[in-house]
């Protein structure tokens, strides 16, 4: 086809005659009066869609490219005429342009736009945008009413324009189209421009990340606001979220809600975390403590909550009293043995003093000559020894004021005041703490000095025993107590399956290739695959000819499955012939942007399978397998706590689980509902891990270290006992290729082995 011919049969395409171009576009200037704002930055941000009537879009091509300032673009546009317009000299140039366009234009990229246009006059995205929605280029100008489309005629996408054009030379009434309308801020109708931003600022809270919030006008003209954002459904799980707010007064609550849970957080961070959960529309609920927060419900939860703190203050109120006694007696405890101590420290420093000397012992003896082990100091000495301890600052009473209805103030006022108290109480208790561990010191101490100053008594009953004693190399000391020994509770290294799977998946696979043996790891792989549900059958059984009749029936139909599938993937004349070797090693691969020259396990080839393999053979095979398994599960332990999930399907045997939930969300992503077990594994688990190692023979030695084929777990439940320690449930969205979105409810038991 020659460059004329294909220009026509686009030309008849469209439905354009150039010899015959329609009145409408017959407009050889068109008035807009746009005034591009000079405080509008974003020039490829799109925050308003609108649904716009085909014919109301005025049609304006530039001599530019898309991403050139958008003055310079509407400067230099013209109306479509003046391309379209052969007659005219001056026009020579543009038309000549336009017919490069037309010969340069995919039909296929209209007709794809136009199956897509009529998905959006169905439903709007859920996401709101859509794929290449940048190519419209469509603005607003405000002072004359007008749309009009700008068509860079330096780029070289042009299907929206020509989509366009098609449509306006068809002329069907009521035609619309879905398209974001260019360089323009929200309307305000719903929401201010301030409180869309404090909406981002709100959400990032609860969720850490940021929203993107549009206005839409549907069909009808109907404004409404959606938010879409991601959030985390469920642990590192990520869901999108729309939350549509359809007119003002859904807005407004809305927005209220959302900015009274984030005065409360952030003023109140460690007493009250709202916590946001997809619902069932496919947006987003808050909630605190499993209570859905609602506007109509915050009244509620304020009275609630401040009528808690009253309860409270009047506990902590006699609570206080009783701490605030307790410590003064502890204090005044303490202060009793302090003062016997240093009298009885003092009495032995001076008889190491006076036992240096005649006389000093001499002295002493007559002294101390009764027995003094329960001096006390005098009056004078227990003035310098008692200590003028600073009293604590004791916390006023403060009465809260008794309301019908408390506002977030009060909430926040009383909350501090509550906080305040309860600080007090814990520095009461702390104090009393140190006091108890300081008369328990004390008492050791005490307890020493008697011992020391009983055995220098029982040699004082005449003055030459006396000196006998303290002739002596004697060697009494006063012993210090030994300090409490407190237990420290060993950290555990907190596992996160998108963080440490990478290094975790390196160490592993390392781990299994150094302890395991090439029939090990080539039995690991068969567990991966579907006949893992015959390896469990095995392991019901010690004796293959005790097989029962209804399991052996099922053993053959696998078998079956093998060998018919043996004969569509696998050449027999070659089979025996390579063995494992079913390529050269020239051969290159690529796993985790690595190259290697490795070859990938078979299954057919480790089963062993032919067309005259036995039902015999076969089971045989499985059981050699089951015990390279369990040796391998003895060989590989955990160093650290890990959680896996699996389908809740009430088999507890020999099961492959995943590191990752997503990936059993993924296997089921058809339901409506989702059944998932999680398995808390402790250290010292035995578990084996589908590394790469796994998958492929490391014949070559060129094997990248890592788990980047799976993320799956191979366990042994079947004499494991597990207990149930909690339920959970959550809803994620899932996007299709469709631009659509499905809800489901995902269900989590949660088990401890």
């Amino acid at each position: 086809m020659n460059t004329n011919d294909n220009i026509i049969k686009k030309l008849e395409y469209i439905g354009l005659d150039l010899n015959n171009i329609p009145e409408k576009f017959k407009t050889k200037e068109v008035y807009l009066d746009f005034r591009p704002s000079r405080t509008y930055k974003e020039e490829n941000v799109y925050s308003v869609y609108k649904f716009l009537s085909i014919d109301e879009i005025e049609i304006l091509l530039t001599p530019t490219n898309r991403l050139d300032s958008l003055d310079k673009k509407y400067s230099l546009s013209a109306p479509l005429y003046s391309y379209l317009d052969a007659e005219n000299e001056n026009n020579i140039k543009r038309h000549t342009k336009f017919l490069k366009m037309i010969e340069d234009l995919n039909i296929d990229d209209i007709e794809k736009i136009e199956k897509e246009q009529e998905s959006f006059n169905k439903k709007i995205p859920f996401a709101v945008k859509y794929h290449e929605n940048y190519l419209w280029q469509i603005y607003y100008s405000e002072y004359t009413n007008k749309y009009f489309m700008l068509v860079p005629t330096e780029d070289c996408e042009y299907a929206t324009f020509f989509y366009l054009l098609k449509k306006q030379i068809e002329g069907k009434k009521n035609q619309k189209i879905y398209v974001p309308i260019s360089h323009i801020e929200y309307s305000g109708e719903l929401l201010k421009r301030s409180e869309v931003k404090d909406f981002e600022n709100y959400l990032w809270l609860f969720t850490k990340n940021w929203p993107l919030v549009y206005e839409v006008v549907d069909k009808k003209e109907n404004t409404s606001i959606q938010i879409i954002g991601k959030v985390f459904a469920y642990e590192k799980i990520e869901s999108v979220y729309n939350i549509n707010l359809k007119n003002k007064k859904e807005a407004e609550e809305f927005y209220k809600l959302i900015k009274a849970l984030f005065i409360i957080q952030t003023e109140l961070s460690s007493n009250y975390k709202f916590f946001p959960k997809i619902n069932s529309k496919g947006g987003l609920d808050f909630y605190y403590n499993s209570k859905k927060m609602t506007l109509k419900e915050l009244s509620k939860f304020l009275n609630t909550e401040i009528k808690n703190i009253i309860i409270e203050l009047k506990n902590n109120k006699q609570e206080k009293i009783e701490l605030e006694n307790k410590r003064e007696e502890l204090k005044k405890k303490e202060e009793e043995q302090e003062i016997e101590y240093l009298a009885k420290e003092k009495q032995i420093a001076i008889y190491m003093q006076c036992k240096k000397s005649f006389f000093g012992r001499v002295k002493y003896f007559l002294k101390y000559k009764k027995d003094d082990s329960k001096l006390t100091l005098k009056k004078n000495d227990k003035k310098d020894i008692i200590n003028n301890d600073d009293k604590l600052d004791v916390v006023e009473d403060i009465n809260i004021e008794i309301k019908e209805n408390y506002t977030i103030e009060d909430l926040i006022l009383n909350t501090k005041i509550f906080n305040q108290k309860n600080k007090y109480l814990k520095e009461l208790k702390q104090d009393i703490k140190a006091l108890e561990s300081k008369i328990n010191i004390m008492d050791l101490k005490l307890k020493n000095a008697n011992i020391y100053l009983e055995e220098i008594n029982k040699h004082k009953k005449s003055i030459f025993e006396f000196w006998k004693f303290t002739n002596k190399d004697n060697k009494l000391a006063l012993n210090k107590p030994n300090d409490e020994v407190k237990e420290v509770k060993k950290i555990s290294k907190a596992f996160d399956y998108i963080e440490d799977i990478e290094d975790f998946g390196i160490v592993q696979d390392k781990l299994q290739r150094d302890k395991l043996s090439k029939k090990e790891l080539d039995s690991i792989y068969i567990s991966t695959t579907y006949i893992l549900e015959d390896l469990n059958i095995i392991l019901n059984y010690t004796d293959m000819n005790k097989i029962s009749k209804s399991d052996k029936s099922k053993l053959e139909n696998t078998l079956k499955r093998l060998k018919e599938e043996m004969l569509e993937n696998i050449d027999n004349e070659n089979f025996d012939i390579f063995g494992s070797i079913s390529e050269d090693r020239t051969k290159i691969k690529i796993l985790n942007g690595k190259k290697h020259r490795e070859i990938k396990k078979d299954k057919f080839k480790i089963l062993d399978i032919t067309n005259k393999t036995t039902i015999e053979e076969y089971i045989e095979i499985l059981f050699e397998i089951n015990k390279n398994i369990r040796t391998s599960l003895e060989k590989i332990k955990l160093d650290q706590k890990i959680s896996v999930y699996k389908n809740s399907d009430n088999k507890w045997g020999l099961c492959t689980c995943n590191i990752n939930p997503l990936s059993v969300i993924n296997l089921n992503v058809e339901e409506q509902k989702i059944y998932i077990d999680k398995i808390n594994l402790k250290e010292d688990s035995n578990v084996i891990f589908a590394t790469n190692s796994v998958f492929f023979d490391n014949n070559n030695k060129t094997l990248p270290l890592g788990m980047n084929l799976s993320n799956k777990v191979i366990l042994d439940l079947k004499n494991e006992e597990l207990k149930l320690i909690k339920k959970e449930d959550f809803k994620l969205n899932i996007e299709n290729e469709d631009m659509s979105v499905k809800n489901i409810s995902v269900y989590i038991n949660e088990y401890e082995i």
